[in-house]
């Protein structure tokens, strides 16, 4: 019995540390992003696969948002959103 308490003991403590460098990973990540983006015109709303090769992307570009579709054989303007 004592032999379980300590296997689960050791357990909660790995779940734990796994727990806070999953938390602290996703923090520098976040600070990172927000670093990088700080400051510049051009940002990628959202994105989505539709393929292994083509995708769609809602951009921002100043106060434009666009819809593009990308391809293996380029990019094309699919569509001006109009978000207001």
């Amino acid at each position: 019995m004592a032999f379980l308490g300590r296997y689960l003991l050791g357990l909660g403590i790995v779940a734990l540390v796994l727990t806070v460098f999953a938390l602290l990973a996703r923090r520098v990540q976040s600070l990172r992003f927000r670093s990088v983006s700080a400051g510049r015109r051009i940002a990628v709303i959202e994105s989505a696969v539709l393929s292994p090769h083509a995708s769609l992307h809602l951009v921002k570009a100043g106060a434009n948002h666009l819809l593009l579709g990308v391809t293996p054989n380029g990019v094309t303007a699919l569509a001006e959103i109009d978000v207001s």
